[in-house]
């Protein structure tokens, strides 16, 4: 009718048995049972040993504990072992962190910041109370956090080259898979996918002391086969990304009128570059890009009139 401490443990041909690191409880006897197996495997009867109580201590209490590892990351608890002795209860308290359960035997802390910090532990029993101090420096790793933003997440086939802005924070090495096979580990790589299709792309952040972080973005790249609304001024863009001066080169077929225009995601218009009027031709434009105000991020680079868009994809740096 008792519950069992540990289950049978093979003992093979030993005569005598050790059983540590039990949880036992002040009060309660507990028992050996023994039974023998033969080379069939038929077992004898159990017989069991006369009960052991565990008594309540009587001697002066010895406060002692060990702190195994202080060097956490952001989100973890420093694990607190109590080795005291003689003790029915106990209390812990610090100087700067919480205490998870401060009645228990064994419990947790967590600290905000690095630091040096004051653990005690007070173990009381019948014959009285001791109390033990220990100050342990806590080392507080951030965890990374992965995150980046792309140039474009969908592109048509001729041009399948998409750039991932890196954003991850508390990192210091990446892994990208770019969901066709290909990997990267460098901080912001660009990609130019083979094929039409819809991928999968994974960034890993890492900094070798806390758990990975992984973010995903999904890639479509179409074969624009069948879009209504098809580009006719070959457009082409560089340095892409660029950190200040952009060329533009686009042909006219007709005289018209029109705009360039840098939109963010969103849709959302920043800047126009140009707006007016221009004849057949190759024409190219030579921009300044910190002239205009315009932050680092990616944008949308538009060649449009009432009766025409063309998108280019643009990553400031």
């Amino acid at each position: 009718g008792t519950t069992d401490v540990r289950t049978w443990t093979d003992n093979w041909f030993n005569t005598t048995v050790t059983a540590s690191g039990l949880s036992l409880t002040t009060g309660t006897t507990y028992y050996f049972s023994v039974r023998a197996e033969n080379g069939a495997g038929l077992l004898s009867n159990v017989i069991s040993s006369d009960g052991q109580t565990i008594g309540t201590p009587t001697g002066a209490p010895v406060s002692n504990f060990t702190v195994p590892n202080a060097y956490i990351c952001s989100d973890d608890s420093v694990a607190l072992v109590n080795n005291s002795s003689n003790a029915t209860s106990y209390q812990w308290t610090t100087n700067g962190g919480s205490i998870t359960s401060p009645n228990n035997p064994n419990t947790y802390v967590s600290f905000s910041n690095s630091g040096s910090y004051t653990i005690s532990l007070i173990a009381i029993g019948p014959g009285g109370s001791d109390t033990s101090s220990q100050t342990i420096t806590v080392n507080i790793g951030l965890t990374p956090i992965a995150d980046a933003v792309l140039s474009d997440s969908t592109v048509c086939l001729d041009n399948p080259i998409i750039t991932f802005i890196n954003q991850s924070q508390n990192a210091d090495g990446y892994l990208w898979s770019f969901g066709d096979g290909a990997t990267s580990t460098d901080a912001s790589p660009w990609h130019a996918y083979p094929g039409a299709g819809v991928f999968n792309v994974t960034l890993t952040a890492i900094n070798g002391t806390c758990p990975n972080s992984i973010q995903q973005f999904q890639v479509i790249v179409d074969d624009c086969s069948s879009i209504k609304e098809k580009t006719t001024l070959g457009a082409i863009i560089f340095p892409n990304p660029t950190t200040n001066n952009l060329t533009v080169i686009y042909n006219l077929t007709s005289t018209i009128d029109y705009a360039i225009n840098i939109y963010d995601l969103t849709g959302r218009k920043i800047s126009t570059l140009y707006n007016g009027i221009n004849s057949i031709g190759t024409h190219t434009e030579h921009f300044n890009l910190k002239d205009l105000g315009i932050a680092i991020g990616n944008y949308h680079l538009v060649i449009e009139n009432k009766e025409f868009k063309e998108v280019k994809s643009l990553v400031i740096q």
